[in-house]
């Protein structure tokens, strides 16, 4: 490094991290001047890994507060400026340059970073599918992005507080925050199989706080966090609702309350909650992307389009904003406005394949044939592929080009045979294409298939029975 850098110092609190600890170093190296990990009794390879990269390693017996040995790792630091990574992380290579021009110019004391946490639950109502570029979200099929202080001045002011869930408390002192598009990807949550030991013991040190003072709202709040990212909506639920009970003015517990009642399909209780959000924090970024969701699929149309409208000028250039009110509008049919949104998205490389995907088929509903095969054309990842051929398909026969609509329908058939939807365009593709007994296959199959719309189901029976007429009932 040369002089005039400032000096990073990476603080990480690690206990039996043998398996990830090497991927979350590497993705530091080159960048940071020292590496601090206080390990809380590792019985495995960690300690071993850490010197391995040159770290300074401390023991620190483990008191069951995670604020603790945090700051007990900042203290080691002697650095200027402080990055906090856990084991099960990794930062963005692609950033260090970004990083160090920050920290050279910068007047401010801390950054918030996007922490990325990869999930398989899509129900999610936060969740986005993959479309990074960054090669350190390769192989994950979607993820939940979260705004978090870990790079802050090395100062004695800024320390954790917290037993679980440890923050730096920046709403004590806002002057000096600013936020990134630096990302900290986050793997812990993706595990396939069993609880993984640090989760484990966030559960049971949240249970034991809420045991010991039942009457803080934040601990149950605390718990439903933990049981949420451990997949069970339903205790995530119960501990939510107790903490709305303690405290019915916390935006975080409402917020998060209404996301479940959302899963649940219990939009009276979601759509309430958010009418008490408008009255409490008037300006909430989610009353403008996630409220206007739930009125729409609740039924409330318009109600929906004018608190989205509402948002313009407060969130003009936020990205979930323009994406979350794209989607409405093409869900209503404005297909022009649709694209004006979507692109506001894409300029901020927001959700881009699901961007172009969508934009694809505004197009195609917009008579633009090439311009939806463009937009097509971009959509790479495997998580989309069946979607892209399906509306690829669509495209191709709407104007006439039966071959290659039937030949794009194929292809998504042998990624998902269950498809109703697949099954009615190859019957009516076939029955364009003269090809009866292929038609009738296709449309058999789906015809009393109750995913498919009454509308598309009636159309199968009419096919059918023409398909019948004409050859003399021979398929009856």
């Amino acid at each position: 490094m040369t002089q005039n850098k400032k000096k990073i110092s990476l603080c990480m609190i690690v206990k039996n991290e043998e398996e990830v600890l090497s991927r979350a170093l590497e993705s530091v190296k080159g960048l940071v001047d020292e590496m601090i990990i206080v390990d809380t009794g590792s019985t495995d390879n960690t300690k071993d890994i850490a010197l391995s990269y040159g770290a300074r390693v401390y023991d620190y017996v483990w008191d069951n507060n995670f604020s603790n040995a945090r700051n007990y790792s900042l203290s080691k630091a002697e650095g200027e400026w402080i990055l906090v990574l856990d084991a099960d992380e990794a930062l963005s290579v692609s950033s260090h340059s970004l990083i160090r021009e920050l920290l050279d110019t910068t007047p401010n004391r801390y950054f918030k970073l996007i922490q990325t946490n990869y999930i398989t639950d899509t129900s999610h109502i936060h969740f986005q599918f993959n479309s990074l570029a960054e090669e350190e979200a390769a192989g994950y099929i979607g993820y939940i992005e979260v705004p978090i202080v870990r790079l802050f001045k090395n100062s004695a002011d800024i320390r954790y507080e917290g037993i679980i869930h440890e923050q730096i408390p920046v709403y004590k002192n806002m002057a000096g925050l600013a936020d990134t598009s630096i990302r900290i990807h986050h793997y812990g949550f993706y595990k396939k199989t069993g609880i993984s030991q640090k989760n484990d013991l966030y559960l049971t040190l949240a249970l034991e706080k809420c045991e010991q003072e039942p009457s803080n709202w934040h601990h149950h709040y605390e718990l439903g966090n933990q049981w949420w990212g451990l997949g069970n909506k339903e205790k995530a639920l119960q501990a939510y609702e107790q903490a709305y009970s303690l405290n019915k003015n916390s935006v975080d517990v409402m917020l998060s309350l209404a996301s479940l009642y959302y899963q649940n399909l219990d939009y009276k209780k979601s759509i309430s909650l958010f009418l008490d959000i408008v009255k409490l924090e008037p300006t909430n970024s989610h009353i403008f992307t996630t409220f206007p969701t739930i009125l729409f699929t609740a039924g409330f149309t318009q109600e929906a389009l004018n608190i989205c409208g509402q948002g313009q000028e407060i969130l003009k250039g936020n990205p979930i904003y323009h994406f979350n009110r794209a989607v409405l509008l093409q869900n209503v049919g404005n297909f022009e406005d649709a694209l004006h949104h979507y692109q506001s998205a894409l300029y901020k490389k927001y959700r881009v394949e699901e961007v172009y995907l969508q934009s694809g088929m505004c197009h195609l509903k917009l008579g633009h044939y090439q311009e939806a095969l463009q937009s097509l054309a971009r959509v790479t990842s495997d998580v989309f592929k069946k979607e892209k051929l399906k509306v690829s398909a669509i495209c191709h026969l709407t104007f006439g080009k039966v071959d290659l609509g039937i030949n794009a329908l194929n292809q998504a058939f042998l990624l998902d045979a269950q498809d109703p939807e697949l099954c009615y365009f190859l019957g009516l593709a076939y029955f364009e294409s003269g090809n009866a007994k292929g038609a009738h296959h296709y449309l058999l199959q789906c015809a009393d298939d109750k995913r498919l719309s009454e509308g598309a189901r009636q159309h199968c029976r009419q096919f059918l029975s023409v398909i019948q007429s004409r050859l003399g009932g021979m398929y009856e």
